[in-house]
């Protein structure tokens, strides 16, 4: 539709005063309408009213003639443009709006109605032009609090959730999504109960139901998320109502929080907790925590079953109440020391008096109790009762005073009988001498006067007594291995094997044929010479004494470092040996395993080499099978010289 507007012929006073009074009229309607108005024909401003001047703060002189697209903002001015071209072809008036510059150089916003007219007789735009510009910003405040709050919403850790009093989502944000594992499209409608186990939907249910009575929010929901891919977690929701325009709850809105890890926590927390719990209830040993006024906070069975004191009676009680007064300044100490320099004390002793009056013995441990602010609260620590192993000690030490006084009584008697032995054996050696000796000058002097049952006589008489001075001598050297012991020090055993060879053993090994071999140079030995050299002599002798008939016998020394302070000889020879069952009797006094007619000796000779090492501190024993020879094992402190490393 096309508005012309045409000049009309001049009219008379009293239609130009009606036509002033409209005119104002018209002006007054356009200006409480707040529109400004005007023309263009091609594109030149033709007609502005005065608001339109007020809006623009333009005058009219200033407006009339200059073209339009000069007020516009230099962006928009292909909108309004194309606007214009498209107005003279709609057949009805087109909106639309725009930012429009004012003469100070401030921006508004404008909302335009435009429609095609004549002017004059020629095609011409009329215009309404309405400042929108409170509005825009409005708008654009409005908009860039809602995007704010919409980034919030998509960029927090937390899930969002908008759903209608059914239950089924109307809005969320992405953190919802991955929280669920599902899509927007999936969650979108979806029902809350989808990701939850039955009870917990009960339960969630509930608490929106009374959200919903009650126009209160719910905080601190918690519930098991189960996933889209079967997976399970823990999440914690606070629920709000969620209100129309009028206020009238039209569904709910809230917040979810992921305490998966926490419930995880709490969970092992628990399990540590319950872990630690049964073990201390388990263990033998007392547990126990106190304030800082030393009253029990907490403890185990074992501490209640130690004191005889059940549960309750402990909770609360101060330590004074078992602790015998004349010990309660000293566990105060303790603590106190513990307070003062930060450092627990371990194996206080600490008396009780049990609940029945019996008093018992611990070594308790303190160290400080903190509270998670670091803050010193208490204290803590194990008790064990040590009453039996007191008692045991007491006794123990009664027991010991009684063997030293036994001891120093033994001793004195092995003294006594070790100079009995000594002396008794010394003066009994004159006289055998001397009935040796006239037995045989007389047996000389009647050569061929005795009769047969005379001569076997002077022979039973002479050896007898021979017999008792060996067997007097083998005492002397038993007994001188205790009485006549000299400072130990370093021996060379290989030295003492030559002297063997060259004297003592030589006429033996001249005799049997037999031989001493040495593989490998033999350690030294720490002890006294004399004895070691004795205890060589006795051992090697036996193996020279005791061989096969036929056999040469064959001996052969060996020597092993078995840690830092000993060491292991062995002498094994290749004689009669013994029977397993006599291991330990051949070491005995007097014992021997073969007649005198055979074998030679009083029987005392492994006993004095079992005296020598066990003097020394070493041990001696033997392997052997009959018939296939035996060694001699034995144990003595290894010997050094000086400058040896």
């Amino acid at each position: 539709m096309v508005t012309k507007l045409t000049s009309v012929k001049k009219p008379g006073k009293q239609d130009q005063a009606r036509l002033a009074e409209s005119q104002d009229f018209a002006q007054a309607l356009i200006r409480s309408s707040g529109t400004g108005i005007y023309i263009v024909q091609e594109g030149k401003f033709q007609y502005v009213n005065r608001l339109f001047q007020e809006m623009t703060g333009y005058a009219e002189g200033e407006l009339i003639g200059t073209n339009s697209l000069a007020l516009v903002h230099p962006d928009d001015r292909g909108l309004v443009r194309n606007k214009a071209i498209e107005a003279p072809k709609r057949h009805s008036p087109s909106q639309y709006e725009y930012r429009a510059i004012r003469k100070s150089g401030e921006v508004m916003w404008v909302l335009e109605n435009v429609t095609s007219t004549e002017y004059e007789g020629k095609p011409a735009t009329v215009g309404s032009f309405n400042d929108i510009t409170e509005r825009k910003q409005a708008e654009e405040a409005l908009g860039q609090s809602e995007e704010r709050y919409r980034t919030i919403l998509e960029e927090m850790e937390d899930s969002y959730f908008e759903m209608d009093l059914s239950g089924h989502y109307t809005f969320f944000n992405d953190s919802l999504c991955r929280s669920l594992g599902y899509s927007r499209e999936e969650l979108l409608g979806a029902s809350y109960r989808t990701h939850m186990t039955e009870e917990d939907a009960k339960a969630i249910f509930k608490a929106f139901n009374r959200t919903y009575r009650t126009g209160k929010p719910n905080k601190g929901l918690s519930y098991e998320v189960v996933r889209k891919d079967g997976s399970t977690g823990f999440d914690e929701l606070s629920a709000f109502p969620l209100r129309s325009q009028e206020g009238k709850i039209i569904g709910f809105r809230g917040i979810g929080h992921d305490i998966t890890e926490r419930k995880r926590a709490e969970e092992a927390l628990r399990q540590s907790e319950e872990r630690y719990r049964t073990i201390l209830e388990n263990i033998e040993d007392g547990y126990y925590e106190v304030d800082l006024g030393g009253s029990f906070t907490f403890f185990n069975d074992s501490l209640c079953r130690s004191l005889g004191y059940s549960r309750d009676e402990m909770m609360g009680m101060n330590f004074r109440v078992f602790t015998p007064e004349e010990d309660v300044k000293t566990v105060y100490k303790a603590f106190s020391q513990v307070y003062r320099t930060v450092k627990p004390i371990v194996g206080f002793s600490w008396r009780s008096v049990r609940k029945d009056g019996t008093k018992g013995f611990a070594e308790a441990s303190v160290s400080l109790l903190r509270n998670q602010a670091g803050e010193i609260i208490g204290f803590r620590g194990v008790s064990r009762d040590v009453t039996e192993r007191k008692r045991a000690e007491r006794e123990r030490e009664a027991l010991l005073k009684d063997m030293r006084k036994i001891n120093r009584k033994l001793e004195q008697s092995n003294k006594e009988l070790q100079d009995f032995v000594y002396i008794a054996s010394h003066d009994l050696r004159e006289p055998l001498r001397k009935m040796t000796s006239f037995g045989t000058l007389l047996q000389d002097s009647l050569k061929g006067k005795l009769d047969e049952d005379q001569r076997e006589n002077f022979e039973f008489m002479i050896d007898g007594a021979t017999r008792m001075q060996m067997m007097i001598d083998d005492l002397l050297a038993y007994s001188r291995v205790a009485t006549k012991a000299k400072p130990s020090e370093a021996v060379d055993l290989n030295e003492v094997i030559e002297d063997l060879k060259k004297l003592e053993l030589a006429i033996r090994l001249d005799e049997t044929k037999g031989t001493i071999h040495v593989p490998e140079t033999l350690l030294r030995v720490n002890g006294d010479p004399s004895q070691i050299h004795q205890l060589f002599q006795n051992l090697i002798g036996n193996g020279l004494k005791f061989y096969r008939e036929g056999i040469p016998p064959e001996i052969t020394i060996r020597t092993y470092q078995i840690d830092d302070d000993m060491v292991r000889v062995e002498i094994e020879d290749n004689g009669i040996g013994v029977d397993e069952e006599y291991y330990e009797q051949i070491f005995t006094m007097f014992k021997r395993l073969h007649s005198r007619t055979r074998y030679e000796g009083s029987g005392i000779g492994l006993a004095v080499c079992k005296k020598i090492v066990n003097r020394l501190g070493g041990d001696i024993g033997v392997k052997s099978n009959p018939g296939e020879g035996a060694t001699f094992w034995f144990t003595l402190p290894r010997g050094s010289y000086a400058g040896d490393n």
